[in-house]
Parts: structure tokens; C-alpha cells; sequence
């Protein structure tokens, strides 16, 4: 996560977590997926079906932070 230019949090999880994805991020930014109608269970099911190949997650900017989160 980034807040005005600088990284705030840089972490690096197991590729398992992907399938509990939602209860890792604080609800604040669930909430800013929903208001953007991201579908978070169809994107974690894209990523079973390419069976985890690297691809971004997703990306979001507020008018405080950004975020990227993606699998390598």
C-alpha cells in the first residue's frame, strides 16, 4: 500500500492465501471493492482456473492510498 508516494506495507503471503484473500484486507478497502463492484470470489476463481499463474489482482487508488496486489 502506498499513501502519498511512499510504501506503507509491502507484504508477501503464501499463493494459498489467495483463497482467503478477503479476510486478510481490512474491511475499509473490502468496502471500496464493493463500492467499484469488484467481484472478489469470481476473481479468486479465475485464479484457481489459471491455477495461480502470476497475474495482478487487482489495483486501486483512493484519494489516500493505492493499492496493487498481484501474484509473482
Amino acid at each position: 500500500m502506498f499513501k502519498e508516494s511512499e510504501c506503507m506495507v509491502d507484504l508477501t503471503l503464501p499463493i494459498a492465501s489467495v483463497d482467503f484473500i478477503e479476510t486478510l484486507m481490512p474491511q475499509k478497502v473490502l468496502d471500496k471493492l464493493m463500492e467499484k463492484n469488484f467481484d472478489l470470489k469470481q476473481l479468486i476463481l479465475k485464479i484457481k482456473q489459471s491455477s495461480y499463474a502470476p497475474q495482478t489482482l487487482f489495483e486501486m487508488t483512493t484519494t489516500e492510498r493505492s493499492y496493487k496486489v498481484w501474484i509473482v
